[in-house]
């Protein structure tokens, strides 16, 4: 090692002005809230909720996502959501959840969400609403309690990938005050039961909920094409 480079041995790169101390006392245990919403959507009522006592209730989750997201079969990051026995595994590994709604009592449709707690954040994962179900408005309220659920958990930032295949999700996290961050063709895989298989295209959305230790722009340092996807995320999301 050079000796005049020694001096950046345990620095960080850039020069930053917004530290935060990380201390055990400081920082807040991410956890998964247990809060209960209900909505009344044209005379139908809707409960939102996490999914409970998960030994019992992972095949209710399971037939969620077997019935209506066949297109998760062959990924093996998002297959998992349709098997009783790794969704049971998944959660109690205590770093993934599921939060549903629920019509009559039923689990009408179920979102896995993803605790990141390196990064101190809590990652929308994959939504999912039984056909059966359909056309209850469902997810008019699911992007505003999936807000409240990460804004209450102790995360720093929410994020998620949204389909470009319908609009649905990108109105509900929208509305909840998610922006679109990037655009992403073919950053996922969808296959299917019959074999066949496509690379949607996907969009960013992300929402900071601490801007404390938030870096600065001015110590940012990017290319022209870089800066040209800063400044237009900036003008919907400040930092």
């Amino acid at each position: 090692m050079f000796e005049n480079r020694k001096k950046w041995k345990k620095r960080r790169f850039g020069n930053l002005e917004r530290l935060c101390e990380d201390g055990e006392d400081e920082l807040k245990e991410i956890s998964w809230p247990d809060i209960i919403k209900e909505y009344d959507i044209n005379g139908t009522s809707l409960r939102y909720q996490l999914v409970k006592d998960i030994g019992r209730t992972a095949k209710d989750v399971a037939r969620v996502y077997i019935n209506g997201a066949d297109e998760i079969v062959g990924n093996n990051e998002l297959d998992w959501q349709q098997d009783a026995n790794k969704i049971k595994e998944m959660v109690q590994s205590g770093e993934w959840n599921f939060y549903g709604c629920y019509f009559k009592e039923k689990l009408a449709s179920a979102i896995s969400m993803h605790i990141l707690r390196g990064r101190r954040a809590m990652q929308w994962v994959y939504g999912c609403v039984d056909p059966e179900y359909r056309g209850l408005g469902i997810w008019q309220y699911m992007g505003e309690y999936i807000d409240m659920i990460t804004e209450m958990s102790g995360a720093q930032i929410g994020f998620l990938w949204s389909v470009t295949i319908h609009d649905y999700t990108q109105m509900s996290v929208e509305k909840a005050g998610y922006m679109p961050m990037g655009f992403f063709p073919g950053w996922s895989f969808y296959g299917g039961s019959d074999s066949y298989y496509y690379r949607p295209n996907m969009i960013l959305y992300g929402k900071v909920y601490d801007k404390s230790c938030l870096q600065n722009k001015e110590s940012m340092q990017l290319t022209e094409k870089a800066k040209e996807l800063v400044d237009t995320v900036s003008k919907s999301m400040p930092i």
